[in-house]
């Protein structure tokens, strides 16, 4: 049983290090490309800025922003634990890109750090991909069902059934 949890700590860590900065980054992508959009309402047409199709732009651009941020923050912890899963052994793996054209390979034997970002060109490209076509659902849908992003925001106020405390 120990070892179907032995990956268990690598993988929240790769899982963590991408997801921080991909909601990070979008969300200051999307707050920025809205800024601008509303800067720049006076010249484009009718009202272009308060449209359905604005709104899935800038989410489509700040997730491909936000994909590309969390491959390149993720990529040496899913390069290391390729590695470890695969026996630590040496070279590239399809799953790492296999160089992916960077001009880095994952070659030497004694440096364990050789080729950390090997196939980093490949992952931006896809995570740029895939998070902007997510963010472009989730956007999409949440239109689509009248939800206002104030409605996604939820406080829990843990003191509330305690009154004399806020006396």
């Amino acid at each position: 049983v120990g070892v179907l949890w032995a990956g268990l700590g690598p993988l929240l860590l790769r899982e963590v290090l991408f997801s921080l900065p991909k909601f990070l980054v979008f969300t200051s992508a999307s707050t920025s490309l809205g800024s601008a959009l509303q800067l720049l309402a006076p010249f484009l047409p009718y009202n272009f800025a308060d449209t359905v199709a604005a709104s899935l732009g800038v989410s489509l651009i700040a997730g491909a922003v936000a994909g590309v941020a969390g491959a390149l923050v993720s990529s040496p912890a899913d390069l290391l634990l390729t590695k470890q899963q695969s026996g630590g052994s040496g070279g590239s793996s399809s799953s790492d890109g296999g160089g992916g054209g960077d001009g880095q390979t994952s070659g030497e034997e004694g440096d364990p750090f050789a080729g950390i970002f090997a196939g980093v060109g490949v992952r931006c490209i896809f995570f740029a991909a895939s998070i902007s076509v997510q963010f472009l659902l989730y956007d999409y849908f949440r239109t689509l069902l009248g939800v206002a992003p104030a409605d996604l925001m939820e406080g829990l106020d843990v003191f509330a059934d305690r009154l004399s405390f806020y006396e």
